[in-house]
């Protein structure tokens, strides 16, 4: 078993310490890689233009359903970009899209 390391920044051993206490367990590599692929930092998703685009027209769509009070209105993600502009050409005329 690994030993429990204070948190106290004064007595927090370097980490060459660490990766060699690490090495020296049974399963100390194979704990090492998973330990290595949990800090690893993920790319933050930028939101691409067209994605951003789908998202607000999911967003009117919503919310014209709020303001009209439609009962069981479609899935939006579930549809198509001009299924989304169609449906809100329907409830709402005055919102035009290029």
């Amino acid at each position: 078993m690994l030993q429990n390391f204070s948190s106290d920044s004064s007595q927090s051993p370097d980490l060459v310490t660490l990766l060699d206490k690490l090495a020296s367990q049974p399963n100390g590599l194979e704990n090492g890689l998973k330990l290595a692929a949990l800090l690893k930092s993920k790319p933050e998703q930028q939101s691409t233009p067209q994605v951003a685009s789908r998202t607000r027209l999911i967003a009117i769509a919503l919310q014209i359903v709020e303001n009209q009070g439609i009962k069981n209105p479609p899935y939006f993600k579930g549809m198509s970009d001009s299924a989304i502009r169609g449906f809100i050409a329907q409830y709402s005329p005055e919102l035009v899209f290029n």
